[in-house]
């Protein structure tokens, strides 16, 4: 999966990217996922932020990270509590050798893996008896920014020449269930953020993403340079219409348990 990973090992970038998601993170794990799992495991945990996030929110016994990057792993593992570790597997290779566990979460991944349905397919055989897989991905970008509407395509472009999709949310909502699993629930969640936070973040990205060969056949060096000032700039604006991430939240339960709605 290193490969198809278009937006680099930043964990710098990561740290921004898990605080901007944070409390969208926090308030669908705490709405879907079993309150004190034995066991909760995170795919595509990157430098360890997610991880700590569903451990604390869910009050798991223990958890367990999963990332290809070793040195994301390297990241996630400084001051790591006793009841979390780290386990490095490429997750586009089949499901990673852990124990069964009671919540699988995944946020911002499948849009980097080549065949959705047959990753989440492999993750149902993660989950013991009862467990749920909570999947939490881009539905869609919302914002009238001509800067960001740029940066945001040229995303798209990069993605998409590794067989990924960034707006897998409604590619999702369309499937079926993983054998085995059924959805209890699937909805599209509005994400609002001020344009001078999209733009910082998207800053950050932006400096692994212009060195991408997809991206420099598509925008000239001083297209791209443009963009690069062009966003800085947007991190000093204020008052502007915010930008709205739709978030693709969908909770599955094995289909064999009694239907239950939060």
């Amino acid at each position: 999966m290193t490969d198809a990973y278009a937006l680099g090992d930043s964990g710098e970038r990561l740290a921004v990217v898990a605080r901007f998601f944070d409390a969208e993170m926090r308030a669908f794990i705490r709405d879907a996922a079993p309150a004190h799992p034995d066991l909760a495991l995170d795919l595509g945990c990157g430098p360890g932020y997610t991880t700590r996030l569903l451990h604390e929110v869910t009050g798991a016994a223990a958890t367990v990270g999963v990332d290809v990057s070793e040195h994301f792993l390297r990241l996630a593992a400084v001051d790591v509590p006793p009841a979390l570790r780290f386990v490095q597997h490429d997750l586009a290779a089949g499901p990673p050798p852990v124990d069964p566990a009671d919540v699988v979460f995944c946020h911002l991944l499948l849009s980097h893996l080549p065949d959705p349905a047959q990753a989440l397919q492999s993750w149902a055989t993660l989950l013991a008896p009862g467990g749920m897989l909570l999947v939490d991905e881009v539905e869609a970008i919302h914002t009238d920014d001509p800067v960001l509407v740029e940066y945001l395509a040229l995303v798209e472009t990069a993605i998409v020449s590794r067989g990924g999709a960034l707006y897998v949310g409604p590619q999702l909502a369309a499937m079926d269930a993983p054998d085995g699993l059924r959805v209890r629930s699937s909805r599209a969640v509005p994400h609002p953020a001020a344009v001078a936070d999209a733009a910082a973040m998207f800053g950050l990205t932006f400096r692994t993403l212009r060195d991408d060969p997809a991206v420099q056949a598509a925008a000239s060096p001083s297209e791209l340079a443009a963009l690069a000032d062009a966003l800085d700039d947007r991190t000093r604006l204020d008052g502007q219409p915010s930008v709205v991430w739709s978030m693709r939240q969908i909770v599955y339960e094995p289909s064999d348990r009694r239907m239950s709605h939060s």
